[in-house]
């Protein structure tokens, strides 16, 4: 019979805590009520981005143990607190991203078998991928006049010219105003007419079909509704 002897290290420049001083200490979630914000995790959490919030929880369970990387992000953090405009810039850039590690996961995935849902939601991860590369100037923009080093170097990683192959290769085929929407009829008219016209002749079809088709339910619709209003008032 053979074994195999397994040990948890934690990444290099961490440390790693124990689940049950994570439990005891109240790092990521409140001992009487779960939902409750009232731990470590939600009291620091003022992030507003998904990535920013899961990065925020894995440097709560494993802290960081580099001195130089700790001292990079003390200097970020004092460039922040020292330019108010720089800190507001920067967070009112961020309120317009999407969950890049979401779409950039997606996007890598290849259906076993397409279907009309998963021909969707590659719209959808189409739509989803032009708001990120639209959102990723205004943080370089935002970042602009920043002396520490961290922030230096996402300023440069978000520079125009990194996003400007991928920007021009979405705007051979996409419309310019498409952008994600939240609700589910307003996502479907953006994937509706998320392609220019004149990309695909069957597509341009379909779409003035579906366009005359929906009109005339609304003018049918409203036709039914002056006729109900006119036999109650009778």
């Amino acid at each position: 019979m053979h074994s195999l002897r397994i040990r948890y290290e934690p990444s290099e420049g961490s440390m790693m805590i124990d689940v049950s001083t994570i439990y005891s200490l109240e790092l990521v979630q409140n001992l009487r009520d779960p939902k409750s914000r009232d731990c470590l995790f939600g009291l620091l959490n003022e992030t507003l981005t998904p990535m920013g919030a899961r990065l925020l929880r894995n440097n709560v369970l494993q802290p960081l143990t580099d001195p130089e990387m700790l001292n990079t992000r003390y200097a970020a953090v004092d460039d922040m607190t020292k330019k108010e405009e720089l800190f507001f810039a920067t967070r009112a850039a961020l309120k317009n991203f999407l969950d890049a590690d979401r779409i950039l996961t997606a996007l890598i995935v290849t259906p076993n078998k397409v279907t009309l849902q998963t021909t969707e939601q590659a719209i959808n991860q189409v739509i989803m991928l032009k708001q990120f590369v639209h959102s990723v100037n205004p943080i370089f923009e935002a970042l602009t006049g920043t002396s520490a080093t961290m922030l230096n170097n996402v300023r440069e990683l978000c520079a125009p010219e990194n996003v400007a192959p991928v920007q021009e290769l979405i705007d051979i085929v996409i419309n310019e105003d498409t952008i994600y929407a939240r609700q589910p009829l307003e996502l479907r008219n953006q994937r509706i007419y998320a392609v220019k016209s004149g990309v695909n002749g069957l597509l341009d079809v379909a779409r003035t079909t579906y366009k005359e088709a929906t009109e005339d339910a609304y003018q049918h619709s409203t036709e039914l509704s002056r006729e109900a209003i006119y036999f109650l008032r009778k």
